[in-house]
């Protein structure tokens, strides 16, 4: 299913499928995020462990890994996060990674709208849950960050 540009500001790019295009009650979304401030590994580790905090406040983490740094491959970090609002829980797959251009984050979110979200919310993880990790890890035509950068912004 083809995901269109939906919403950008300051470096943050969200996409969800032709048909969620209501921004407010989307189910699925694509959120590719540029971290001007993330030259070195350390300080994109630094970036996704304040997400992590973020996360922690706002939910419950399912797990957490990071991948070192390996000849011709920088590390990444996963974060799996289940967060939760009145009548809404989201589920959330954040990948951070450093690229030649700088940090970025890949995020796959899936979000369960209803009166009581928890027990739909929790089959829906148990079905997908590593099969999105991995394909979160693996993903690799993901748009460059110059081409990111380039992606008109709201002011």
């Amino acid at each position: 299913m083809p995901y269109l540009h939906r919403w950008p500001k300051a470096g943050q790019n969200e996409y969800t499928p032709l048909p969620q295009s209501d921004l407010a009650r989307w189910r699925d979304m694509i959120t590719l995020q540029v971290y001007e401030g993330a030259t070195t590994p350390d300080k994109l580790a630094d970036i996704a462990n304040t997400v992590l905090v973020s996360y922690q406040k706002a939910g419950l983490i399912i797990r957490t890994n990071s991948l070192p740094a390996t000849p011709g491959h920088p590390a990444q970090h996963m974060i799996v996060a289940v967060l939760a609002d009145k009548g809404l829980r989201e589920m959330v797959f954040a990948r951070f990674r450093m690229t030649p251009e700088g940090g970025e984050a890949i995020v796959y979110s899936h979000r369960i709208h209803a009166l009581k979200p928890d027990e739909e919310a929790s089959a829906w993880l148990k079905a997908n849950d590593l099969a999105i990790e991995k394909a979160m890890m693996t993903w690799s035509d993901i748009p460059s960050v110059p081409a990111l950068r380039t992606l008109p912004q709201a002011p």
